[in-house]
């Protein structure tokens, strides 16, 4: 396999009322430390979620942000997570790659976890892309109307 070693900053939910447009949020270099990573974690998540009246009290005062982006060791590795529902996740993956796929022409990243002692953790994850252009931080749902948001490449229940 190829593919290049870097964190993937990602979006995780546990149902689809909670769906994000696009999981993968972020790529960053694997040789940062998981201190940094959560720093950028924490803002990727404030900046997605944070009216900007609120972004301006975490500037004045970074402890007032209910969501801190918190490290944890899983199997020995760091992992960074930050949110309730839908969060964001980082970890140190291997393999990761991107590719276009052929009938749809959007982008299908893969990539596997990486252990303490850098080696793949075996399972491969994909995800295909809905979307074309950077990363997205729209939720799926209107949960206003009950349904799929227009233009985000679902339907309703999905």
């Amino acid at each position: 396999m190829s593919g290049i070693r870097a964190w993937l900053v990602t979006w995780e939910w546990a149902d689809d009322a909670a769906a994000m447009v696009d999981k993968v949020v972020a790529v960053l270099p694997e040789e940062w430390p998981a201190d940094r990573v959560a720093d950028v974690v924490t803002l990727l998540y404030a900046q997605s979620t944070a009216t900007v009246g609120e972004l301006v009290g975490y500037a004045a005062d970074p402890a007032e942000n209910p969501y801190r982006a918190q490290v944890e060791e899983i199997n020995g590795a760091p992992y960074v997570s930050c949110g309730p529902h839908p969060y964001l996740t980082a970890e140190r993956v291997v393999e990761l790659e991107v590719a276009k796929d052929s009938a749809s022409g959007r982008e299908v990243v893969t990539w596997a976890r990486m252990e303490a002692d850098g080696a793949t953790a075996g399972r491969r994850h994909t995800f295909h892309r809905e979307v074309d252009g950077p990363p997205s931080s729209k939720a799926v749902r209107d949960r206003g109307r009950g349904g799929a948001k227009s233009g985000s490449g679902r339907r309703a229940g999905k």
